[in-house]
Formats: C-alpha cells, sequence, structure tokens
C-alpha cells in the first residue's frame, strides 16, 4: 500500500507567479518519492496581496488533491503549520517554504531518516550555506546558532532551516507548541530534545542554488524575547515530557 506524505507549505503575500512554481516544485518531487501518495497542504497566513481566485483557480486544476486552508488575520509561520498540520492523521509530514528551497535531494533524505526509524528528521545547513547568505542574515544565524548552543544547550544548534519532516509520533510534539513566529522551530527542537519517547535526528540538507533570500525582519526577531525566555525555561527543565 503506498504511504501517505503531506507536504505542507505556508505562505504570506507570496510572489507573483507563485502558484505557477509551486505546483511544477510538486510535479517535480513526485519524480523523486516515486513510492509516495503525495498530498500538498496549502496554507494562506491571511495574506493582502499575492492571492486571488486566478492563482487558487490554478492552483487546483493543477494539484487537484491540494488542501487549501486561509484564515483571517495573519498569525506567523508557526500558526500557519499548526492548521496545516492539526488535521493530517496519516502518514509522514514534511514541511518547507513556498519556494521550495531546498535541493529535491534533501528533501528525500527527510523522508528517509524517517524511514530508517526517526521520528522527526531536523534539516540541517552546514557552512557551506553561509558562503552565499547576505551579510545580516548570516550573521543573525550565526549568533542564534551561538546561543542554541552556548544557552539553550540544545543538541541541534541550527533551529531555523526551514525543511523538517516528522512521523505521527513526531507531529504530537510540534502540535504542542504555541509560539506564531519566529522561534517556533526552536521551541519544536526544545520540547522533542525533552521528549523521552520521540527520536530527533539531524539531516543535512542543501540550499537550490538559484534560491532569492527574503528580506530578515528584526522587528519580528527583537519582538520574540519573552518567547527566548519560554524556551529557555522548558530546556531547563528537569522533568522530561512523556
Amino acid at each position: 500500500m503506498t504511504q501517505a506524505l503531506h507536504i505542507v507549505v505556508p505562505c504570506y503575500n507570496p510572489h507573483e507567479g507563485w502558484e505557477v512554481q509551486l505546483c511544477n516544485h510538486f510535479s517535480d518531487i513526485k519524480q523523486y518519492l516515486p513510492a509516495y501518495q503525495i498530498h500538498p497542504v496549502v496554507v494562506n497566513d491571511a495574506s493582502s496581496t499575492g492571492i486571488g481566485e486566478a492563482q487558487l483557480q490554478y492552483l487546483h486544476q493543477h494539484l487537484p488533491n491540494v488542501t487549501y486552508i486561509t484564515y483571517p488575520v495573519n498569525h506567523g509561520k508557526g500558526y500557519a503549520l499548526r492548521e496545516g498540520i492539526k488535521g493530517i492523521e496519516d502518514g509522514l509530514i514534511l514541511y518547507t517554504d513556498i519556494d521550495f528551497p531546498y535541493e529535491y535531494e534533501s528533501m528525500v533524505k527527510i523522508v528517509q531518516s524517517l524511514e530508517q526509524g526517526s521520528d522527526i528528521a531536523i534539516g540541517t545547513r552546514d557552512n557551506e550555506y553561509y558562503e552565499n547568505t547576505p551579510l545580516k542574515r548570516k550573521w543573525i544565524s550565526k549568533v542564534l546558532r551561538f546561543v542554541f548552543k552556548v544557552v539553550f544547550r540544545l543538541p541541534i544548534t541550527d533551529t531555523q532551516c526551514g525543511l523538517k519532516g516528522f512521523n505521527q509520533r513526531g507531529k504530537k510534539v510540534f502540535m504542542s507548541t504555541t509560539i506564531e513566529r519566529f522561534l517556533f522551530d526552536m521551541e519544536f527542537i526544545a520540547i522533542a530534545s525533552k521528549t523521552k519517547t520521540v527520536k530527533m535526528e539531524p539531516v543535512f540538507v542543501v540550499l537550490r542554488s538559484d534560491v532569492v533570500f527574503s528580506k530578515m525582519n528584526l522587528k519580528i526577531l527583537t519582538g520574540e524575547f519573552w518567547n527566548f525566555i519560554k524556551i529557555l525555561r522548558i530546556v531547563r527543565r528537569h522533568q522530561p515530557y512523556e
């Protein structure tokens, strides 16, 4: 029996032509994972531009099994992913960004990690990633990795990679997160590291060479102070999660 693979893609004010590119990406990834029945899930985080009747018509025409979710108020990527994932009750789950920024081979490696016994597979970028990264993004990423390693002492320091996957046990951990914006990934890894019943593994992934980086919003990052404190409390718990 073919196993289900749900690929969840959140979006907010996507770029022009996103629907064509997204359908092409799903068509391509099916060739890399022929053993899976791939179910696209697109979550519109209350976009004000970029998503209209024409885009949705194209999406449903070319991805007839797509699940499209929307709501009226913008919350952030963490909230959007939980909305997309909460109704998935079978198979494996993978989430990535709308432009599929990582090579298809990297997505396959995430799935293979789950096939081999991981409950949660965390995409991790190596030093080559930073060679072509804008200076501000590079600086922020390296500072965060240092903080995660030294202050939070997490087993995986690259928490912000936008490619992760999990099975139904891992889904329960993900759905226990509450942060709506930037640090939801970090909260997920922190809780998983304290959950003794799940196995979490890092998987080295590679960014596509033609990816265009979006601007990092420093206002969102500086507004996450209390979420940093929340995560620090999680990792310093003496009692592990069940």
